[in-house]
């Protein structure tokens, strides 16, 4: 199967099986925007996962402002919930570009942060995943 058909068919379940792979690091540096993120080089036997799952944050996302209002947005990022989070791809232009340039995908969960400005208080409609679980790592 060549890498866009890999792509093409990566689904939810596919996108929670690389998400319990990889680890996730608080991103300290913006405590007013709680989130965690994964970066692409931490795991490059998984890069093709990588590049599926910013494909499908790509298809199935929904557009949305960064900040939200009333800050004015810097961003205009694709957001997708999957179980308890929000899932966004960046690279040097934001989530703009080709998809092999984007190398972190971050992640908000949505309980803690749906007072917040942060990207997972906008989202509205979550896509279950059967028994979730979360791997995450803290500084």
């Amino acid at each position: 199967m060549r890498d866009s058909e890999a792509e093409a068919n990566f689904a939810v379940h596919d996108a929670a099986r690389y998400i319990d792979a990889v680890s996730w690091k608080f991103a300290s540096t913006m405590p007013d925007w709680p989130h965690e993120y994964t970066v692409k080089e931490w795991r490059p036997e998984l890069a093709t996962q990588f590049k599926a799952f910013c494909s499908l944050i790509r298809r199935v996302g929904t557009v949305l402002p960064w900040p939200p209002p009333p800050d004015r947005p810097v961003y205009h990022n694709r957001y997708l919930e999957i179980g308890p989070y929000v899932y966004w791809a960046m690279g040097s232009n934001g989530d703009g570009g080709p998809v092999n340039a984007l190398t972190v995908v971050n992640r908000a969960d949505r309980q803690c942060c749906s007072t917040t400005h942060s990207p997972a208080s906008l989202v509205r409609d979550p896509l279950p995943v059967d028994q979730y679980k979360t791997n995450r790592s803290e500084e």
